[in-house]
């Protein structure tokens, strides 16, 4: 833990935001469009939260 949070010191002093963490591969993976299509052709990763695995 005390790495995670030098991790995330050192992440901030960089400008970064955001940090994904996920401690759920395999179920979050399963349910997540890797091509999702946006509305200007842009593309997204898009979790379906009600997907049935």
């Amino acid at each position: 833990m005390e790495n995670y949070k030098q991790s995330r010191i050192n992440v901030g002093k960089v400008d970064i935001g955001a940090v994904c963490y996920n401690f759920m591969p395999a179920v979050d993976w399963i349910c997540t469009n890797l091509g999702y299509v946006l509305e200007h052709t842009d593309s997204a990763f898009r979790f379906d939260r009600f997907c049935s695995v």
